[in-house]
């Protein structure tokens, strides 16, 4: 179990950078992101029951990913190190 949360972690980093990315570069991603959500919440109950989870799942990514990444900039880039202090 603890493998797979360690991997969770490192590919919600890699989402939250591209996410940073996506904001400070092109507006189209900006746009789409609004979309998703703009969609999901105004779609009845499925789309509120699936704009919720999808909420649920950013806000965790939101708190793992700065820690994460804050981890890795900490090692130093030496992986063996980062991924036993995950």
């Amino acid at each position: 179990m603890k493998l797979i949360f360690k991997i969770y972690k490192i590919l919600t980093t890699i989402w939250f950078l591209l996410l940073i990315l996506g904001f400070i570069f092109p507006t189209y991603i900006r746009e789409n992101i609004i979309y998703i959500y703009q969609t999901l919440l105004s779609s009845g109950d499925a789309g509120l029951q699936s704009g919720i989870t999808f909420l649920f799942i950013s806000l965790l990514i939101f708190w793992f990913a700065p820690k994460t990444l804050w981890k890795f900039i900490s090692t130093k880039g030496k992986i063996k190190n980062f991924w036993n202090e995950l």
